[in-house]
C-alpha cells in the first residue's frame, strides 16, 4: 500500500503504532515512503474519536454527555499499541526498560512542559492567587506523573469547580505513566524467571485484580474520586488493550466475525458517547461499555472497504489522530482560561472558535515540538537532555517563587487584596467554650460562648453547614437570654438511626447522634436547630462545585437503603415524641465556583461576577424543598429558608455590597452568616413565644 506520509506524522513505535523509523529522514523533511504492514489507520481514527469526544464533552455540548469516555478509549489503544511491540521481544532487561522510559519521555514531556509553561504564563494574568498556587501545585504533580493522585485529594473530575484547574486533564497521563513505570519491570522479572510465555497470563491477572478493585472502590468504598483517578482502578483498561495485542498475534478473525465485531464496537462506542453521563457511578461497571467496544473494533481490524474504516481511515480522522496528544493537552487549557475570562457559558460560535483554535495550536505543537523532539536524528540525546533539564528547572524555580509569594498576590489591586487577605471567616475572635461530654466525641466540635449547664434552651446540630452559623447565631441568642451550644461534625448530617455511604467517620457520627438523642430524651434540651448541606443527601444533580453525588442513607437496624424523606421524618417524630421543638435551617445556595476567588479575579480583571440562577438552585434542591415544605405544612418542624434572603426571583447573589458572602462555593463566611443569623434568631424567638 502506497501513501503520502509526512515526517511530522510519524510516531514512536511505543506510542503511536507500528510506523516507519525516522532515522533515514533527518531534519523533518517531507518524503514519500512505504508504510509498514503493521501501521493501522483505524488506530489513528480511534484516537480522533477519543479526543473529539473529550473535547465536545468539555465544551458542554448536551449530546456529548458521555464524551469523557474518550480517556478510556485512549487507555485501550495505548495498551494495544505498546504491547503489540513488547509481545515480540525475546528478552527484557534493565537496559531495555530504561530505553523504553527514554522513548516515553521524548514522546510526552516536550509538549507537556510547553503546555505547563503556557499555563503559568497565562495564569499570572488571569488567576486569583489561590487558583494560581493550585495551578502551580498541579503543574509540579504533572511533571512528576502524579497529577491523578493530586486531584484525587482535590476535586471531582465532574465538578464545575474543575473549570478553574487548567491542568486537571493531566490526571490521565499520570495513570498511564504509573502503569508503564511498573509493568516493564514485571516483564524483566518474568524473563529472569524464564517465564516469558507467562506474560499474557500475568497481564490478565493484573487486569482482573484492577477491575475488581474498580468495583470495590466504585460501589463499596463510595469514594468517586478515588475510583476515578487512582491507577489501581484503571490499570485494567490498559490491560485490555495489552491482551488484545497478544490475541491478535495468534488468532486471525474471519471476515464475517470481523464485520460483526466492528458493528458491535461502533454501536457500543456510540451508545457510550450519547447515553453515559456524569450522574452515573464511573468507572465501575459502566466503563466496560466503552472499553470493550474499543477492544472489539481493534480486534476486528476493519477491512479497507468496510464502512467503519471509511470513517476511521479518512484523512481528517487520521490527521486528528496524529495531533491527538497535543490536542488533548491544549483543549482543556484553552477552555478553562476562556471560561474564566468570559465568566459565563460559551455561545455556540465561541465553542466553534475554541475548537478551531485548539486544533490549530495542537497542529503547531505537533509539528514543531512533538515531532522534532521525538526524532533522535533531529534532536540528539544530549541536546534533548539539556533542553529538558533546563526547562524543568525554570518551571520548578518559577513554581517555588509563585508559592513563596502566596500565588503572586502582589499583582492584586487594593480592593482585591483586601478580600484576599481577609477571605477566611472573620468571627474567629469569638472564643468558644467546649461542652462536656460532647467534646469527648472524636471529630465533633462543640462551641458555647458562655458557660453552659444542662438543661439548655437549644443546641445547633449538623455538619459544616451548621458550623458556619454557629458563632453568629450563638451571639444573637445569648443577647436575648437563651443558653445553648453548637455541636458540629463534618460529613455527619443530623439524622437518627442511620448511617451513610461515606465511611470516614461512620462510628463517630453514630456516637454523636446517639448522644444528641439521649440529651433530648432525658430533657437536657428544649429546642434542636438542624442545619446541613441537605442536597448531599437527596438530589438528582451532582454538587455544583465539587461534582459529588449525594450520599446513600442506610438504616442502622438492617442496613437497608432508605430515602432521605423517610430518615428525616423519622428523626423529627422521635424528637417530637420527646417534647423537643425542632427548627430546620434549609439549604443555602451553592455556587459552581469559589466565590472569593471569582470576586478577586473579577476585581483584578474588571469583569462582572457570575451569578447563580434561582431556577438552578431549585433544581438542585428540589427533593429537599419538597420534604422541608411538607414538614412545615404538617407543623412537625419550623423551617427557615435562607435562599429567601440570599436570592431574588431570578438569581442568588454570591456578593452583597461588594463583599463576598461565602468563603468557598457553599459555606457562608462572616458577611453571609451575619446577614442570616438575625433572621434565624428572630424565627427561633417567635417559635418559642408561640409554642
Amino acid at each position: 500500500m502506497q501513501q503520502t506520509f509526512y515526517i511530522g506524522s510519524l510516531c514512536n513505535r511505543f506510542n503511536r503504532g507500528y510506523q516507519p523509523d525516522l532515522k533515514n529522514f533527518p531534519n523533518g523533511k517531507t518524503r514519500k515512503m512505504q508504510i509498514t504492514k503493521d501501521y493501522r489507520r483505524d488506530i489513528d481514527g480511534l484516537r480522533a474519536i477519543a479526543v473529539l469526544s473529550i473535547f465536545l464533552f468539555h465544551l458542554d455540548f448536551s449530546f456529548a454527555s458521555g464524551g469523557f469516555i474518550g480517556v478510556d478509549v485512549f487507555y485501550v489503544i495505548s495498551g494495544f499499541v505498546i504491547f503489540r511491540h513488547l509481545r515480540d521481544e525475546k528478552n527484557y532487561n534493565a537496559s531495555s526498560v530504561l530505553a523504553f522510559y527514554a522513548r516515553r519521555i521524548r514522546r510526552l514531556f516536550p509538549a507537556l512542559l510547553v503546555a505547563i509553561a503556557a499555563c503559568l504564563l497565562i495564569g499570572y494574568a488571569i488567576l486569583s492567587p489561590r487558583e494560581y498556587a493550585s495551578t502551580v501545585k498541579s503543574a509540579l504533580a504533572a511533571i512528576f506523573s502524579v497529577s491523578n493522585i493530586y486531584f484525587a485529594d482535590t476535586l471531582s473530575y465532574f465538578a464545575d469547580g474543575a473549570r478553574t484547574l487548567p491542568l486537571l486533564h493531566t490526571w490521565s497521563l499520570g495513570v498511564e505513566e504509573q502503569f508503564y513505570l511498573t509493568t516493564p519491570w514485571v516483564l524483566v522479572l518474568l524473563t529472569y524467571l524464564g517465564g516469558g510465555r507467562r506474560l499474557f497470563a500475568t497481564i490478565l491477572i493484573i487486569s482482573l485484580l484492577s477491575f475488581g478493585y474498580n468495583i470495590v472502590a466504585s460501589y463499596y468504598l463510595f469514594d468517586g474520586r478515588h475510583a476515578f483517578y487512582m491507577p489501581m482502578s484503571r490499570f485494567w483498561e490498559i490491560g485490555v488493550g495489552a491482551l488484545i495485542a497478544f490475541i491478535e498475534k495468534t488468532h486471525r478473525m474471519p471476515k464475517r466475525l470481523s464485520q460483526l465485531f466492528s458493528l458491535v464496537g461502533a454501536v457500543g462506542l456510540s451508545l457510550s458517547f450519547f447515553l453515559i453521563d456524569a450522574r452515573m457511578i464511573f468507572p465501575g461497571v459502566v466503563a466496560l461499555a466503552p472499553v470493550m467496544a474499543t477492544a472489539a473494533i481493534i480486534l476486528a481490524a476493519p477491512g479497507e472497504r468496510s464502512p467503519l474504516m471509511l470513517i476511521l481511515g479518512s484523512a481528517p480522522a487520521r490527521f486528528l489522530g496524529r495531533i491527538s496528544y497535543s490536542l488533548y493537552l491544549h483543549h482543556w487549557i484553552i477552555i478553562v482560561f476562556a471560561g474564566l475570562l468570559l465568566g459565563r457559558d460559551f455561545s455556540h460560535l465561541e465553542k466553534v472558535l475554541i475548537l478551531t483554535g485548539a486544533t490549530f495550536s495542537a497542529y503547531i505543537s505537533w509539528k514543531f515540538i512533538e515531532t522534532p523532539f521525538r526524532n533522535a536524528s533531529v534532536i540528539p540525546a544530549r541536546s534533548f537532555k539539556i533542553s529538558a533539564v533546563l526547562t524543568t528547572l525554570v518551571i520548578l524555580s518559577l513554581s517555588i517563587l509563585i508559592l513563596h509569594t502566596d500565588g503572586a498576590a502582589f499583582r492584586l489591586d487594593p480592593e482585591a487584596r483586601i478580600v484576599h487577605d481577609r477571605r477566611e471567616t472573620q468571627d474567629d475572635r469569638i472564643a468558644c467554650i467546649t461542652v462536656e461530654p460532647f467534646s469527648k466525641i472524636s471529630r465533633a466540635s462543640t462551641c458555647a460562648i458562655s458557660p453552659t449547664n444542662m438543661p439548655v434552651d437549644y443546641i445547633l446540630w449538623g455538619d459544616s453547614h451548621a458550623g458556619m452559623y454557629s458563632k453568629q447565631l450563638s451571639v444573637r441568642l445569648s443577647e436575648s437570654g437563651f443558653s445553648g451550644f453548637s455541636i458540629v461534625m463534618s460529613d455527619c448530617p443530623p439524622l437518627l438511626d442511620v448511617h451513610f455511604s461515606k465511611r470516614k467517620n461512620q462510628a463517630e457520627c453514630r456516637e454523636l447522634s446517639e448522644a444528641v438523642r439521649n440529651l433530648a430524651r432525658d430533657g437536657g434540651v428544649k429546642t434542636i436547630i438542624f442545619s446541613s448541606r441537605w442536597a448531599m443527601l437527596a438530589s438528582d444533580l451532582r454538587s455544583p462545585s465539587e461534582g459529588i453525588l449525594p450520599k446513600k442513607i442506610y438504616r442502622n437496624s438492617d442496613d437497608a437503603e432508605v430515602p432521605f424523606s423517610e430518615a428525616f421524618e423519622a428523626t423529627l417524630r422521635q424528637f417530637n415524641a420527646f417534647g423537643v421543638r425542632t427548627l430546620i435551617i434549609g439549604p443555602t445556595p451553592e455556587f459552581h465556583f469559589n466565590v472569593p476567588n471569582a470576586f478577586i479575579r473579577a476585581s483584578y480583571l474588571k469583569t462582572d461576577m457570575p451569578l447563580l440562577l434561582r431556577s438552578d438552585f431549585e433544581s438542585r434542591q428540589a427533593k429537599i424543598l419538597e420534604v422541608l415544605g411538607r414538614a412545615q405544612e404538617q407543623k412537625t418542624a419550623t423551617v427557615i429558608f435562607p435562599h429567601e434572603i440570599l436570592c431574588n426571583e431570578q438569581h442568588c447573589r454570591p456578593v452583597m455590597n461588594n463583599v463576598p458572602l461565602y468563603i468557598d462555593d457553599n459555606h457562608l463566611g462572616y458577611e453571609g452568616s451575619s446577614r442570616l443569623a438575625p433572621f434565624i434568631a428572630a424565627q427561633y424567638k417567635n417559635m418559642v413565644r408561640n409554642y
